[in-house]
């Protein structure tokens, strides 16, 4: 049956039952549910019914009046409804009037006039493309890609064609609705690169798809041209997919992206080249790296001296340093900073296995500090660092800090020195470590292995030389000294640092016992210095000694004859 004729069909059906139709007397549409007579369920029952005849209702009065947004407003409530139900053609609507009152709804709605004008036009093909959408959603792709091209929307046409291997029609169909992207994808996925190639510049919004046609039909000559059109990373893409690196290096290096233009010689393994490349980006770390991979040196020390200078024109000096140092220039990079940085200067060299030539700046140090006024505790320490390790205890000492100076005596083998302190501190456990280390006598009263006791003699208090910093004998940088047998390792930097940032001694360094005076004051007899330890200590020292223990044996004389 033709469209007219089903039309006609459709237009005395709905005379005949106009009044049943819009009051719900038939059973296609009545209340219970969208049951027809009989039992049998309609299509989309559960409303689905309800839906239909609601919209038709407001379709068919806007019909009369070319009300396009009405009309196209019910259209799409019935395609969204019959949609989910997957429908072969709209026979399966088993709701009679449901049906025929549908069916001509649509074709009347496809024989309305154009607009009025331009804005009243626009509302008539939106109209249309619901009429395609609600044919669709019935099954019948045919009707509904011949409303959706008069609606001017032929992409479900072209689409349909293509899947169903009418390609060459559908990039036809594409081109006379003026779609030439659609039309070229179509020719280029099925093979017609020539013609694709062809429309994809005419377009001139595809640059990458038309890069890489040119380059696979093998257009050399456009590449060049076409590629400064494409972003570097789908350039790079396309090109390298046709073996164009060169062409990329090129591209590349105009636009300045040295960066990549380095990664591509590195994995050539231009190593020179991908330096000097790496060197333009700014990426110091691997312009290094692969000077020295491509046997260049001399450039990679150029580039540091560069670097380093530029660092310090903007004042920083340690970077400037660090950065020489990093690279095995460790005497250019201690030459930065030594004057204004000495420890980081000394910790430099030891890093760098220099430890000669670290105590020859440790011994400059204390050569500095003793011909100014320098801090007492800092020349300890360079002192300490310099390895002359009985000299920096002198100082400790005079300090009035007896932990480190007891920790240098151990460190330069003068263990009757270190002994002596360890008795005054009471410090039973440096006591046997010392005595055993340096093969020393145990002082009297002490009993090995015993934990926290207290000593029935100790020695008088230490002294020191009387005399400033000033007056000490002049210091050389000693040659590097064997180690005593059973020595503690040196102090390290960091330790000495903390020494003289007056750090607290360490938990094995604390005393035993506290106050060593009180102690001594509380003891009912004392015995005479041990001769070891007297030998250890000055002139002046004994001197102060003596006369500390004829002042003592007259108070205890004079309580006795009390």
């Amino acid at each position: 049956m033709s469209q007219d004729n089903a039309h006609d069909a459709a237009e005395g059906q709905e005379r005949e039952g106009n009044a049943d139709f819009r009051h719900g007397r038939r059973g296609g549409f009545s209340r219970d549910g969208g049951r027809e007579r009989g039992g049998r369920p309609a299509a989309g029952g559960n409303g689905v019914t309800g839906i239909i005849r609601e919209a038709l209702g407001t379709i068919e009065k806007s019909l009369t009046t070319a009300d396009f947004e009405r009309i196209s407003g019910g259209l799409n409530r019935i395609a969204e409804a019959l949609r989910p139900l997957h429908l072969k053609s709209v026979d399966e609507i088993d709701d009679f009037d449901a049906r025929t009152h549908l069916f001509t709804a649509l074709l009347r709605a496809g024989r309305l006039a154009p607009g009025k004008d331009e804005a009243h036009e626009a509302q008539r093909r939106d109209m249309l493309a619901a009429v395609g959408e609600v044919w669709l959603a019935l099954g019948d792709e045919e009707k509904s890609d011949a409303v959706l091209e008069a609606a001017g929307r032929p992409e479900r046409t072209i689409l349909r064609l293509e899947r169903t291997g009418h390609w060459q029609e559908a990039a036809e169909r594409a081109l006379q609705a003026g779609n030439l992207k659609q039309a070229a994808q179509i020719l280029d996925a099925h093979g017609d690169k020539a013609r694709a190639f062809e429309l994809f510049r005419k377009i001139g919004t595809e640059p990458k798809d038309t890069l890489r046609l040119a380059a696979e039909l093998g257009k050399t000559e456009l590449l060049w041209e076409l590629a400064q059109a494409v972003p570097s990373k789908a350039a790079r893409a396309v090109l390298f997919q046709f073996g164009q690196e060169q062409l990329f290096l090129e591209l590349a290096a105009r636009r300045g992206e040295w960066h990549e233009v380095a990664r591509l010689y590195e994995q050539a393994g231009q190593h020179a080249d991908a330096a000097f490349a790496f060197e333009r980006s700014g990426d110091i770390r691997r312009a290094l790296e692969c000077f020295r991979r491509g046997g260049r040196p001399e450039e990679a020390a150029r580039l540091l001296r560069q670097e380093a200078a530029r660092r310090m024109e903007r004042g920083n000096v340690t970077g400037a340093g660090d950065l020489l140092r990093r690279q095995g220039m460790a005497d250019e990079a201690v030459a930065l900073v030594r004057e204004t940085h000495p420890e980081l200067a000394f910790k430099w060299l030891e890093h760098a296995g220099k430890r000669d030539r670290a105590r020859e700046f440790a011994a400059e140090m204390v050569g500095r500090l003793s011909a100014g006024d320098g801090d007492p505790k800092q020349c300890a320490v360079w002192l300490e660092r310099s390895g002359q390790k009985a000299r920096a205890a002198e100082m400790w000492l005079q300090l009035g800090e007896p932990d480190s100076a007891m920790r240098n005596y151990e460190a330069a083998g003068e263990w009757k020195q270190a002994l002596a302190i360890a008795v005054q501190k009471g410090d039973a456990r440096r006591i046997q470590s010392i005595c055993d280390r340096g093969g020393l006598p145990f002082p009297e009263g002490f009993v090995p292995g015993a934990r926290n006791q207290r000593l029935t003699e100790r020695s008088a208090p230490l002294t020191v030389p009387t005399g400033s910093l000033t007056a000490a004998a002049p210091l050389t940088a000693p040659p590097s000294p064997s180690p005593a047998p059973n020595a503690d390792k040196p102090q390290t930097t960091a330790e000495a640092s903390a020494e003289a940032d007056g750090a607290q001694p360490s938990k094995e360094d604390e005393p035993a016992q506290t106050n060593v005076t009180a102690d001594a004051a509380q003891d009912e007899t004392k015995a005479a210095q041990p001769e070891d330890v007297q030998a250890a200590a000055p002139e002046s020292a004994k001197a102060d000694s003596t006369a500390a223990e004829k002042t003592d044996d007259g108070q205890e004389n004079g309580q006795a004859e009390a």
